[in-house]
């Protein structure tokens, strides 16, 4: 059955989501606008998943969905569009079902994810990626965050996910501790050894 670019975008972003959510110390910020007015400019501007990799740096991705060839060329006339996204992201990334657009039609500040749509040519090929980078987006100069910016991430970032940084949080917290009380340790233990040395040659 041929799926309607509603039902073809509704899909890459379930797609796209679960892959953000099965990747490591990573934060997805699910149609996310880069500020809190509505007063015009870049704040206004939404795009359709932005990622903080809060393990790499704070490392940030924008992606942006693009069904239909006419949406994509649109798109690219309006710079003022992703001008957000590419302002505060170290990458930016569209994502269009498999096939949808060329290489060399993705402009030099940008790289391609394509998804396999087709259930039937997943359930035939399992060793067929269902997500591919067709293309690899070059490393863009990001501004710092502003307030506008971790307020609009903060309201966006869904329970399941705060969760998911809290526990994280937590993880890093014990194995702070540990090492912390490890190296206590250690150092203990040398300075009796070198307390003992001091006494048996007679320097303490």
């Amino acid at each position: 059955m041929k799926l309607t670019d509603k039902e073809k975008t509704q899909k890459i972003f379930s797609m796209l989501k679960e892959r953000c959510e099965n990747m490591g110390n990573v934060i997805p910020v699910p149609e996310f606008r880069f500020g809190t007015s509505y007063n015009g400019g870049c704040s206004q501007r939404q795009i359709d998943m932005f990622t903080i990799a809060y393990a790499k740096g704070n490392e940030t991705i924008s992606y942006e969905i693009k069904v239909s060839r006419s949406d994509f060329m649109n798109d690219l006339k309006n710079e003022e569009k992703q001008r957000g996204a590419r302002m505060f992201s170290d990458y930016f990334y569209y994502c269009t079902p498999k096939g949808l657009l060329k290489p060399e039609e993705i402009p030099v500040w940008a790289g391609l994810y394509e998804f396999n749509l087709d259930d039937e040519e997943s359930k035939n090929n399992l060793y067929s990626p269902k997500i591919v980078c067709i293309l690899s987006a070059p490393h863009l100069p990001r501004e710092n965050p502003t307030w506008e910016l971790i307020i609009s991430a903060l309201r966006r970032v869904d329970v399941s996910t705060r969760e998911k940084i809290k526990a994280e949080i937590d993880k890093f917290n014990r194995n702070f501790c540990d090492k912390w009380q490890a190296r206590k340790a250690y150092q203990q233990e040398i300075w009796g050894i070198t307390s003992r040395i001091l006494e048996n040659t007679g320097e303490a």
